[in-house]
């Protein structure tokens, strides 16, 4: 199962620092070149799913992906993808997208999977470097799961969203592995 390895600029958080739309466009063409072949014009939504690790900036994560299953917000709204990390799971980031059906059709499905990949590459490190840091002085002592969304609305436009209200840095690369 492949593991991809990439480095952008971050900061000693291990979030993203100053990355520009060119930068994340790089970073998705390497991550193209070491899934499929520069010949294949497209990457396939088996490949992206069998992405099972994720080495970023020098951080080990462990990639668990699930397509099978109807996801849903806490709310309990239908979204098409969550890229969550859970502090009882270190190391690891998890990716669920709804399967394809009558909510979400095959290139959406491609689609939603490498948004929360983006999410998985661009936020999962800081959440894990966080994580590993234990509850600071004015923290709530229990460590709370990290969620990103991607979700539908009336209007029919995608839209990604990160538990909390704030929206989500960096994170659609789905444009780069289509």
């Amino acid at each position: 199962m492949p593991v991809l390895t990439l480095d952008y600029r971050h900061c000693d958080r291990k979030r993203p620092k100053y990355l520009k739309h060119a930068d994340v466009e790089g970073i998705a063409a390497l991550a193209r070149q070491q899934l499929v072949a520069a010949s294949i014009d497209a990457i396939s939504f088996d490949t992206l799913r069998q992405i099972d690790g994720l080495k970023v900036n020098g951080i080990d994560i462990s990639l668990e992906v699930s397509t099978d299953y109807d996801v849903h917000d806490e709310q309990g709204n239908h979204v098409f993808g969550i890229c969550e990390y859970d502090p009882g799971v270190p190391d690891t980031a998890m990716v669920s997208v709804s399967p394809v059906g009558e909510k979400l059709s095959e290139l959406l499905a491609l689609s939603t999977l490498a948004h929360e990949l983006g999410h998985a590459v661009f936020d999962a490190p800081g959440w894990i470097f966080q994580g590993s840091k234990g509850p600071g002085l004015f923290d709530a002592i229990e460590p709370s799961t990290q969620r990103a969304y991607r979700n539908h609305d009336a209007g029919q436009r995608s839209s990604g969203k990160v538990a909390g209200g704030r929206q989500p840095d960096r994170a659609d690369l789905g444009r780069a592995f289509r």
